[in-house]
C-alpha cells in the first residue's frame, strides 16, 4: 500500500468528508470538515496489545505532518515492542496528567485573580488614605523621584529653591489644604526681597509638580491654576554689552581685582568663543585639540544637550596656551581648588564677577575684603559673564558675520519649526571665519599700544 502523500492530503475537499485514508503500518486517517470551512484529517495507529486491537490518536494534519505522525507512530511501536507497555494506556495516563495540571494552573489562576484583586482594593484604599494626607513635601519626593531624574542637574537647583521658600512654612502641609492664596503669599515673599526671577521660576516649578499629581492621581485640584509668570514681576531681557572701552578697560582691571590668573582667562575665553560660562567652567583637556584648533563640547555640557564644536582663534588659542600652562596637569580647564579631579563650581565666576561690583554703601560680605568691592565696576553698569557671551555674538554681527551664523556660533536652537527640521547646514566654514574676526578684533582690543583699533568686515582682514 502507497504511503499517503503531502499533495494527497492538499488535494482533500468538502466531498471526501468521512473518507478513510491508510498510511500503512496501522495508520488510518480520518477526514473531517472543520468550522472554518477547511479539511482536516485525524489519524489513529491501529495495533495488538495481549491478543486485542486496540488503537490511539496520532494527531491529525494540517497541524502535524505526514512525516511526524509517522515518526509518532515509531515511537509507540518502539515503546510497545522493546518496554512492553500499552501506548493507549499510556496516552490515557498522561491525558490524566494534562487534565490534573490544567485543573491545577486553572486554580492557580483563580488564586492570582483574587490576590490581585484584594492588593488593588487595599491598594485603593491605601492611595485614597494617601491622598488624604499626602503633605507637600510628600507630593515634592514623588515629583522628585520619578520626574526630575531627568534634568540635566537631577534636580539639585528646585530641590535648593524649595528647601530655602516653600519647605519652612508649607513642607508639612496637607496638599489637600494647600489654598491659592498661601501659594501667592509665598512667591509673593520671594519677590519682596527682590528676587522676582526666582519668584517666576517658583511658580513655574509649583505648576509642574501639581500637574505631575492631578495626572497620577495624587490630588484633586491645582492651588496654582490661574496664576502667571507676569503676576510676580516682568521678565526683564537684558542687553548689557561691553562696549570698546569697557573691553579695553578690563585688561588693566582684572589683574588688579585679586583674581585668579585661571579666572582671568576664563573671561577672555568667553569673550572669545561666546560660550556659556557653565560650558566653560565644566570644559575639560580632553575636549581642546590644539592641531585642529577646536573645542568640541560634549552634549551633557550644553544648555540645549546638543553638541557644539568652536573653530578656536589665534586670540582664544593664546588663552588656552596660558591656561595649560597652569592647569593642563589636571583633566578640567578650570579645575577645583581643594579636588583637582573635579572642575570649579558652574556658579564661582559669576559670584566672582559680582562680588567686585558692589555699590560703595553695600555691607561687606563676610571673607571678602573691601578693597576690591569695585574692582569690576565698569561705566556701562553691572555686568555678568552672559554678558560676556552676548557681547561677543554683537561683536561678530557687527563684523559683519550674518546673524543665523552667529545664531550656529552660539548653539542657538532655531526657533522656527519648519527652519530647523528643513534647514540642517551647520555652516562651519562661515561660523570659524565668525571667530576668527571676533579674535582679531579682541586682540586689537586688547593690545597694549594706543594704536587706532580698526574694525574687519565679515570675510577679510583689517
Amino acid at each position: 500500500m502507497g504511503k499517503i502523500t503531502t499533495l494527497e492530503l492538499k488535494a482533500l475537499t468538502e466531498k471526501d468528508s468521512g473518507r478513510k485514508l491508510r498510511d500503512g503500518d496501522g495508520i488510518i486517517g480520518l477526514v473531517r470538515i472543520v468550522k472554518q470551512g477547511g479539511v482536516s484529517v485525524s489519524f489513529d495507529w491501529r495495533y495488538r496489545y495481549d491478543g486485542k486491537v486496540k488503537q490511539v490518536t496520532l494527531g491529525s494534519y494540517p497541524a502535524l505532518s505526514m512525516p511526524k505522525i509517522r515518526a509518532k507512530r515509531d515511537e509507540l511501536f518502539r515503546e510497545l515492542t522493546t518496554k512492553k507497555n500499552d501506548p493507549a494506556a499510556i496516552a490515557a495516563l498522561k491525558r490524566a496528567e494534562q487534565e490534573a495540571q490544567r485543573a491545577e494552573a486553572a486554580h492557580l489562576a483563580a488564586q492570582r485573580k483574587r490576590i490581585a484583586e484584594e492588593a488593588r482594593a487595599h491598594e485603593e484604599a491605601t492611595h485614597a488614605a494617601l491622598k488624604a494626607r499626602l503633605t507637600l513635601r510628600d507630593l515634592f519626593d514623588r515629583w522628585h523621584k520619578q520626574e526630575l531624574p531627568r534634568r540635566k542637574d537631577k534636580g539639585a537647583e528646585v530641590t535648593r529653591l524649595f528647601e530655602r521658600d516653600v519647605f519652612p512654612i508649607l513642607g508639612d502641609v496637607p496638599v489637600a489644604d494647600i489654598s491659592r492664596l498661601q501659594i501667592v503669599a509665598q512667591i509673593d515673599e520671594v519677590t519682596a526681597r527682590g528676587s522676582s526671577v526666582m519668584a517666576r521660576t517658583l511658580l513655574g516649578e509649583l505648576r509642574q509638580m501639581w500637574g505631575f499629581g492631578i495626572k497620577r492621581g495624587l490630588v484633586e485640584s491645582d492651588p496654582t491654576s490661574h496664576l502667571k509668570r507676569d503676576d510676580f514681576g516682568k521678565k526683564q531681557e537684558r542687553e548689557r554689552v561691553l562696549n570698546d572701552a569697557e573691553i579695553r578697560s578690563l585688561v588693566t582691571a582684572l589683574p588688579q581685582a585679586n583674581m585668579t590668573k585661571e579666572s582671568q582667562l576664563c573671561i577672555w575665553l568667553i569673550l572669545a568663543t561666546g560660550c556659556r560660562v557653565g560650558e566653560t567652567l565644566q570644559a575639560a583637556w580632553s575636549h581642546i585639540d590644539f592641531d585642529t584648533r577646536t573645542w568640541s563640547i560634549p552634549a551633557a555640557s550644553t544648555k540645549n544637550a546638543k553638541p557644539h564644536s568652536v573653530r578656536l582663534s589665534d586670540f582664544a588659542i593664546k588663552q588656552l596656551t596660558n591656561l595649560h600652562a597652569i592647569t593642563g596637569t589636571t583633566p578640567w580647564l578650570f579645575p577645583a581648588t581643594f579636588k583637582p579631579e573635579d572642575h570649579v563650581c558652574v556658579k564661582s565666576m559669576t559670584k566672582q564677577i559680582k562680588d567686585r561690583q558692589r555699590s560703595i554703601d553695600a555691607k561687606p560680605m563676610k571673607n571678602r575684603t573691601v578693597k576690591y568691592a569695585q574692582a569690576l565696576v565698569l561705566p556701562g553698569g553691572d555686568w555678568t559673564p552672559h554678558d560676556l557671551r552676548r557681547t561677543a555674538a554683537t561683536i561678530a554681527a557687527a563684523l559683519g558675520t550674518p546673524p543665523h551664523v552667529v545664531d550656529k556660533m552660539l548653539n542657538h536652537v532655531e526657533q522656527n519649526r519648519l527652519v530647523r527640521i528643513y534647514q540642517r547646514a551647520n555652516f562651519e566654514a562661515e561660523q570659524a571665519e565668525g571667530w576668527r574676526l571676533l579674535g582679531e578684533r579682541l586682540e586689537l582690543l586688547t593690545r597694549e599700544d594706543d594704536g587706532k583699533v580698526i574694525a574687519a568686515r565679515f570675510g577679510r582682514t583689517a
